[in-house]
């Protein structure tokens, strides 16, 4: 009489996560699933089976919209001095500065991800030790990951600037004795800064495990006709899309006067001494950056082991490792960038006339005015190798 023995085990492990910046690392380390065999008769049947399932999906979606104006003057001219009798009719000005600075931070996604990773000396193993004929042996793992991440920025960014300095526009007329101007400095200066939309994501774990695992079985002494099957599949699945578009404006009106004054009609010397006059600016914008690093552990040192010792007639024993991966990046910017620059600076303009004795001199310091533009956007790196890879693209890249 024969006996038949059926033995049927199944493990089942999943991981969901949804919309996670920072997904926690897992591990499945030594034998997760084992079966056992020994002295059994005729017709038996083993199916042993490990099933994992990681799937990860992450959404980041950010819009900014941002108005930033600024309209600031200083004033230390406009004055007066007129009909004095006596001498020291003089105006000295100290200086006028306006200064701004407008910066903008936004639409930063930074994702990391270490999907599960299995590792030790075996993922699902057999054991069949003095078997009767007719066995059939069914051994299995299967692993599917899937990691998803989405990042989706929006970013409208406005930044305006009007700024005035002025310590000229003074008068000294009709006086008798020594008079004079002598004007401090004008300055103005703004800087403008606009960074957003930037996405840094690390995948660690995808492509396969590391060391002896998989499926495993081992026959010793079985009878006739038995059929052995081992498999290990793992399929790997990650998309990353990064998707920014930014539109940003900046403008800049600088004006720095030391200059227009007038000494005239005066007895005694009628000496006009005017500051520097400096109107200067800085505009910069860095848009639309991805950063994308998968780090892959090259598949196994043995993914299925099968070891057969004195089998009896007609064994049939498959073998099979399937590693698949399939990895996409997406990324897909778009940028509109205006920058306006409109500066003005004068320390001339100065009139000294119809003064009597001493000299009617006009002394200038000088105007300057000047800017810098910049735009950085709409750049994408990816890096796809071993762990150490990644980590060496992300400090080059920081």
């Amino acid at each position: 009489m024969r006996k038949r023995l059926k033995l049927m085990g199944v493990s089942t492990a999943s991981t969901l996560a949804l919309a996670a910046s920072l997904a926690m690392p897992l591990s499945t380390f030594a034998l997760t699933g084992e079966t056992s065999l020994v002295n059994s008769g005729d017709d038996a049947t083993i199916n042993s089976a490990v099933n994992q399932t990681s799937i990860l999906t992450i959404a980041n979606t950010n819009t900014a919209e941002t108005h930033q104006m600024v309209n600031a003057s200083s004033n230390t001219g406009d004055n007066e001095v007129e009909g004095n009798i006596g001498g020291g009719g003089s105006i000295v000005t100290g200086a006028a500065l306006t200064q701004a600075a407008l910066g903008v931070e936004g639409n930063t996604n930074v994702v990391g991800v270490a999907m599960p990773m299995a590792q030790g000396w075996g993922g699902q193993s057999v054991d069949v030790v003095n078997t009767g004929d007719d066995a059939t042996i069914n051994s299995s793992w299967n692993e599917l990951k899937q990691v998803t991440v989405a990042n989706t920025n929006t970013a409208n960014t406005h930044q305006m600037f009007f700024g005035s300095s002025n310590t000229g526009d003074n008068e000294v007329e009709e006086n008798i004795g020594a008079t004079g101007i002598q004007t401090g400095a004008a300055a103005t200066s703004a800087v403008m800064g606009v960074e957003v939309n930037k996405n840094t994501t690390t995948v660690n774990g995808m492509g396969g495990a590391l060391g002896l695992m998989g499926s495993t079985a081992n026959l010793t002494n079985t009878g006739d006709d038995v059929t052995l099957n081992t498999a290990w599949n793992s399929t790997n699945v990650l998309t990353v899309a990064n998707s920014n578009a930014a539109q940003t404006m900046q403008m800049m009106h600088a004006n720095a006067n030391s200059g227009d004054n007038e000494s005239e009609d005066n007895i005694g010397a009628g000496i006009i001494m005017t500051g520097p006059a400096t109107a200067t600016g800085q505009m910069h914008v860095d848009v639309n950056s991805n950063m994308t690093g998968i780090a892959g552990w090259g598949g196994l040192i043995l993914g299925t082991l099968a070891d057969l010792v004195n089998t009896g007639d007609d064994l049939i024993a498959n073998n099979v490792l399937n590693n698949t991966f399939v990895g996409t990046v997406a990324n897909n910017n778009m940028m509109v960038q205006h920058q306006s620059l409109m500066f003005h600076s004068n320390s001339g303009d100065n009139e000294s006339e119809e003064n009597i004795g001493g000299t009617g001199a006009t002394l200038t310091s000088g105007a300057a005015a000047g800017g810098t533009a910049h735009v950085d956007g709409n750049s994408n790196a990816t890096v796809f190798g071993s762990f150490a890879d990644v980590l060496l693209f992300l400090a080059l890249g920081a």
